[in-house]
């Protein structure tokens, strides 16, 4: 958690970017292998808030323009998660295939967005891979008095697919359209 506490803006036009800052934000991650399956899952969290900015109020017709009316607070908050599962399956002397599979999501509220005024869940993400991999080790010539050297490659190849995400409105509202 970090505040940061910056001096008043009496006789100047505001700027946000120039108001008092409390940002928050925290993580937790953990996975649990039993043999060759394994479980992963993370959560994060990041709050902003801005202090104690001039709440404006706009009246028809007036041409001085929005007129302060006290202060307010205005914060964000996203929440990610996800979580993952892997099965190494050995197949010929060192070379392994594993299958996985991935789900991940979002929320997110924010005083900005009107249809955000308390947590909204985004579209959940899956995807699917397998990866395939083997290693091959050599003993090649002779360097610097060293009668051979070992050497160990790692070919893998790895493939993912995920399906194409359908966000409903409200999450392309809150989230944006790319998200």
């Amino acid at each position: 958690k970090s505040t940061v506490d910056r001096a008043d803006q009496v006789d100047s036009l505001f700027v946000e970017s120039l108001a008092d800052r409390v940002q928050t934000s925290g993580s937790l991650s953990s996975g649990f292998n039993l043999g060759a399956f394994s479980w992963s899952q993370s959560l994060t969290f990041n709050s902003a808030s801005s202090l104690d900015l001039p709440s404006l109020i706009a009246f028809p017709g007036d041409t001085l323009g929005p007129v302060p009316t006290g202060l307010v607070d205005k914060s964000t908050a996203d929440v990610g998660w996800s979580m993952g599962f892997n099965y190494q399956q050995r197949l010929i002397g060192t070379t392994t295939l594993t299958p996985s599979l991935q789900i991940s999501g979002a929320a997110r509220r924010s005083d900005d967005i009107p249809e955000a005024a308390s947590f909204v869940s985004g579209p959940r993400r899956i995807s699917f891979g397998a990866r395939l991999k083997s290693d091959v080790y050599g003993y090649y010539g002779a360097i610097a008095g060293f009668e051979a050297i070992r050497h160990k490659i790692s070919p893998s190849i790895n493939y993912s697919d995920a399906p194409e995400i359908v966000p409903t409105d409200l999450q392309r509202t809150v989230f944006g359209a790319n998200d």
